[in-house]
């Protein structure tokens, strides 16, 4: 009868530390999950109404003139720049993660002499490169910036940078930013907008690249 009684304490106590096992597993991958948001933290942006109002009328504006629509409640992690000159010239640079892998859009808007780096492209990157953007995204604390800044100078322009990142929604933190900065000076996000412009360069160069040799290979 001991016998029986002993096994039967050992047989629930082991069942109780399976249990706590699996929950301290699912705890420990929920956290991990969640670490690259723990230190943000959100400053109240002391924007009047009316000026926010007039910086989503320039968003829509310029999203409008590129023919491309704000990524805000998109299913998938996505950033979105629209770099606009004053001279009427600009482009839309657009990095998404999906199901089917990594891509990143290029649109230009009235390309010149002045403009004549910009082509339009549509690339599949790797899951490295889109990493190495989510880096300089979370180095330059894109998420805790404030959102809306102005500086009027003659012949300037405008960054609109958007992001866009469902899955943080599991830990509570911000799923969409929208971010403007006009003719920024000395700006942590202008100097963030800059780097995504040179990244996409660098991508768009290497993969043309590998298209011609690919092609020349194949003649």
């Amino acid at each position: 009868m001991i016998i029986i009684m002993l096994k039967k304490s050992i047989l629930i106590m082991t069942f109780f530390i399976l249990l706590l096992t699996m929950a301290l597993f699912c705890c420990g991958n929920e956290n991990s999950s969640c670490l690259k948001y723990a230190q943000e933290e959100y400053l109240y942006d002391t924007i009047n109404s009316i000026s926010e109002e007039n910086f989503l009328i320039y968003r829509d504006a310029l999203s409008e003139k590129f023919e491309e629509r704000p990524i805000k409640g998109q299913l998938n992690p996505t950033y979105q720049l629209i770099f606009y000159s004053s001279h009427d010239y600009g482009e839309v640079i657009k990095f998404e993660k999906s199901n089917s892998g990594y891509s990143l859009k290029v649109k230009c808007l009235n390309k010149n002499d002045w403009f004549d780096e910009c082509e339009n492209d549509q690339i599949r990157i790797t899951e490295e490169e889109w990493e190495q953007l989510e880096e300089m995204i979370y180095e330059f604390n894109y998420w805790t910036e404030p959102r809306f800044e102005m500086n009027e100078v003659l012949d300037g322009f405008g960054y609109v940078l958007e992001g866009n990142r469902p899955q943080a929604q599991e830990c509570n933190k911000k799923t969409y930013q929208l971010i403007i900065r006009g003719s920024p000076r000395y700006d942590k996000i202008g100097a963030l907008c800059s780097l995504i412009r040179e990244f996409k360069n660098q991508l768009v160069f290497k993969y043309n690249q590998e298209m011609f040799r690919g092609n020349s290979v194949t003649q």
